[in-house]
């Protein structure tokens, strides 16, 4: 079992969290609290929750699963975030 910064994801310099309302995974609103230890070693600049208006509605023959990605993807708020990491960093579709 990998150990320290080893057992985290590198390249990340800002983290985003994104969770949505329901969301089994996300009931620990706070990931920022769960994941402190990227900030401690250095492996990561920031590291942010977003929750507030995000909504996981996808549906499969086995019923709601607020988990998948297709939900999250589709999601005006999630577009949102991605938008301001866009503008943010000077990234620009008409290039």
């Amino acid at each position: 079992m990998a150990r320290g910064g080893k057992s985290y994801p590198d390249l990340i310099r800002h983290w985003v969290n994104l969770l949505a309302e329901g969301d089994v995974v996300a009931l620990n609103s706070q990931f920022k609290e769960s994941f402190h230890q990227m900030l401690e070693l250095g492996l990561v600049e920031s590291i942010e929750d977003h929750r507030h208006g995000i909504y996981n509605i996808f549906r499969s023959d086995e019923g709601l699963d607020c988990h998948r990605s297709y939900g999250y993807m589709v999601s005006p708020a999630v577009g949102n975030v991605i938008a301001d990491w866009w503008k943010h960093f000077g990234y620009c579709l008409d290039k």
